[in-house]
């Protein structure tokens, strides 16, 4: 019992904190509807067990774990994707704050003799 008071705070803290740093409403409702989910799924253990005998997986557990290694699998990726975008566009940056601010070279330092 003291378990499932410890991890619903945890879901919500974590989840309000995500939703006040998320600018897209469409991300707030997500991590709201997420938490929603886990929370009941917290206080109703036996809803997984049931979702994975309709499924044909004997235990909930069972059907848990795989789901959240595909979606941190998923998440990784999207990082990864993110990461990616976000060197191309710094690169981009340098190239053309170092085209803008490009001059030409005085005699003496074209042919320093």
């Amino acid at each position: 019992m003291i378990a499932q008071y410890l991890l619903t705070a945890m879901v919500a803290v974590i989840s309000l904190h995500y939703v006040a740093l998320r600018g897209a409403q469409r991300h707030r409702i997500l991590a709201l509807i997420a938490a929603a989910i886990a929370i009941f799924l917290i206080w109703d253990a036996t809803a997984t067990t049931t979702i994975a005998h309709m499924i044909g997986i004997g235990r909930g557990l069972d059907l848990v774990i795989p789901f959240f290694c595909l979606l941190l699998l998923f998440l990784i990726v999207a990082m990864y994707r993110k990461i990616i975008g976000l060197q191309d566009d710094l690169t981009a940056l340098c190239r053309e704050l170092a085209i803008n601010d490009a001059r030409t070279p005085t005699p003496s330092e074209v042919d320093p003799k």
